[in-house]
C-alpha cells in the first residue's frame, strides 16, 4: 500500500510524486516520539485530580537537590530561551550606557533579559506543544490507515477463498 506524504513540490501545488511512501503490512510500524521513553518522568502516586493539593514551601525546599539543577539545561526550551535573554539584556544595558548611570542601564537589561527569556520560553513551549498535538494526529492517522488497509486486506482473502 502506498501513502501519500503531506508535502508538495516546489514547482507547482501537486503532490509530488517522490512524495510516496510504501508501507508494507509486514514492516515494522514506525517509531514516533510518543513511543519512546521520556527524560523526565512525573512524580507517580500523585492521583487524578489537584497535584498541588497539600504541597507547603517546606514539603518543596525538602524536595530539591542538586541533581534537579543539574537537569535544567538540558529542558526542552532552556538553552534557547536563556541565551536569547541574555542577548537582548545585554544589547539593552550597552545601548542605554551611552547616556545613563550604570545601576539604570543594569535594571533595564536585567528586566530585558526577563522578558526576553520569558517571552522565547513561551513560544518554544507553544511551538512543542503543537508540534505534539501534529504527531499523535499523523499517528492516528497512520493507524486508522494500516486498519483500514488489514480490513481490505481480511476482506480480499476471504474473497479468494470463496472462489
Amino acid at each position: 500500500m502506498k501513502l501519500w506524504g503531506f508535502w508538495r513540490s516546489k514547482e507547482n501545488s501537486a503532490v509530488s510524486t517522490d512524495a510516496v511512501i510504501d508501507v508494507d503490512a509486514n514492516s515494522e510500524a514506525p517509531k514516533y516520539l510518543d513511543d519512546v521513553e521520556p527524560k523526565f518522568h512525573d512524580v507517580k502516586g500523585s492521583g487524578i485530580g489537584n497535584p498541588f493539593q497539600n504541597v507547603s514551601l517546606s514539603k518543596v525546599l525538602k524536595s530539591l537537590s542538586l541533581e534537579d539543577f543539574k537537569q535544567v539545561p538540558q529542558m526542552t526550551c532552556f538553552r534557547n530561551s536563556m541565551l536569547t535573554g541574555l542577548g537582548i539584556g545585554v544589547t539593552v544595558f550597552a545601548v542605554l550606557k551611552r547616556s545613563q548611570p550604570t545601576s539604570k542601564c543594569a535594571n533595564w537589561g536585567f528586566g530585558a533579559f526577563l522578558t526576553g527569556s520569558i517571552i522565547t520560553w513561551e513560544q518554544c513551549r507553544v511551538r512543542a506543544y503543537k508540534s505534539k498535538q501534529n504527531v499523535m494526529l499523523a499517528k492516528a492517522r497512520a493507524r486508522q490507515v494500516t486498519q483500514s488497509s488489514n480490513q481490505g486486506a481480511d476482506l480480499m482473502d476471504t474473497t479468494k477463498t470463496d472462489k
